[in-house]
């Protein structure tokens, strides 16, 4: 089936670059044509002249709805919406959506995201308190400045799937002002540095799952 998926030009936000990026990688196997379109009637005109099996709006055209053989994914005609990054996530990722939902870190990078698209920049630091959670200037933002893609796309949700593997694997503990996550994860498949951003200790203690008296103790500096 043909999938055409139309998003706004350039220039690319943080929520409709990873909405795109993800439905690429969702329907990856089918014919997928990202097409840039600013309202509504180049949207239709787009969907007459490609005419498609299912189209997917992201972030443009005034409508948040899912029919048949059409779905907006739009916020900017509704304040109380969340940005089009979470409606796709819900809609089209539910599986991932929830596992986001279990995540303290993973929910305030997708809040962030949230905010920063729909307030601004200078809000979500001065009005929401909300601080950059993953480095989001430092790996992300250079990636508007490419095209969206089935690989980014396939990268988030690995990226969510990795920190979800590490809570379901590690417990965490204060003692003394210091933060220690005790890890059953298989280091080969969880490096430390995965489990160091998703828990945010200070000291990492992973358990040898087939030997459960090797210990490897890893301090984070």
């Amino acid at each position: 089936m043909k999938i055409l998926i139309i998003s706004h030009p350039k220039p690319y936000h943080l929520d409709d670059f990873l909405a795109v990026s993800l439905l690429m990688y969702k329907y990856r196997s089918e014919f997928v044509i990202h097409r840039t379109a600013r309202n509504q009637q180049e949207i239709y005109q787009l969907i007459e002249q490609i005419r498609p099996g299912l189209t997917i709006v992201v972030d443009v055209g005034q409508r948040y709805g899912i029919s048949m053989d059409i779905r907006f994914y739009d916020h900017h005609h509704d304040a109380n919406l969340p940005c089009s990054l979470v409606l796709v996530l819900k809609n089209e990722f539910p599986e991932l959506w929830e596992k986001i939902g279990k995540i303290e870190k993973l929910k305030k990078l997708i809040e962030y995201i949230d905010y920063r698209d729909r307030f601004g920049v200078k809000a979500v630091s001065e009005k929401l308190g909300i601080t950059d959670p993953i480095g989001i200037q430092q790996y992300l933002i250079p990636l508007l400045f490419s095209e969206p893609s089935a690989v980014i796309g396939e990268n988030f949700v690995k990226f969510v799937e990795s920190f979800s593997r590490v809570y379901e694997t590690t417990r965490t503990y204060e003692i003394n002002n210091l933060r220690i996550a005790v890890s059953y994860a298989d280091p080969r498949e969880e490096p430390a540095s995965v489990i160091f951003d998703a828990t945010d200790a200070d000291i990492l203690i992973q358990r040898n799952t087939r030997n459960p008296q090797q210990t490897l103790s890893l301090i984070h500096i």
